[in-house]
């Protein structure tokens, strides 16, 4: 369900011109560095896409799951990469609290998840480059790190 067609196409816009205008031209440089640029990840924070699933009551953009839907199809135009970088914090982190947490935990860690997405990309990225390295070699890679 789309709530307030006018603010979500006016939202939406943005979005699409942000994927065209700023994301699509550096589509080989990500390909090529394997990172998004910081400003460009500053953007997207700016446009809300580390919050757009977690409920207004908590600082988001709670959108419903057809608004939903219909900003993935759009981010979905350009390099997955692009997705990844927000996609983590909006999907499983964000909507097993909202799905499964208790009104506590809700109040607790949701608006931490919408501040914080810098410190949750960082520790996902550090995560993932020792994954990365005990793939490549995990006879040299010592063990995996947990936490």
């Amino acid at each position: 369900m789309i709530r307030d067609p006018i603010k979500f196409e006016a939202m939406l816009a943005q979005v699409r011109r942000f994927l065209r205008e700023e994301c699509l031209p550096i589509e080989a440089l990500v390909d090529e560095t394997d990172a998004i640029p910081e400003p460009v990840v500053q953007r997207m924070r700016e446009l809300g896409l580390f919050g757009h699933s977690i409920p207004q009551e908590y600082g988001g953009a709670g959108l419903t799951t057809e608004e939903l839907a219909r900003v993935n199809i759009e981010v979905s135009q350009v390099a997955t990469a692009f997705r990844a970088r927000f996609g983590g914090n909006t999907g499983i982190a964000s909507e097993s609290l909202v799905v499964d947490g208790t009104p506590e935990q809700q109040r607790k860690y949701l608006p931490l998840l919408r501040d914080a997405a810098r410190q949750i990309e960082a520790a996902l990225q550090s995560s993932q480059s020792a994954i990365a390295s005990h793939a490549a070699d995990p006879f040299d890679a010592g063990p995996l790190p947990i936490g």
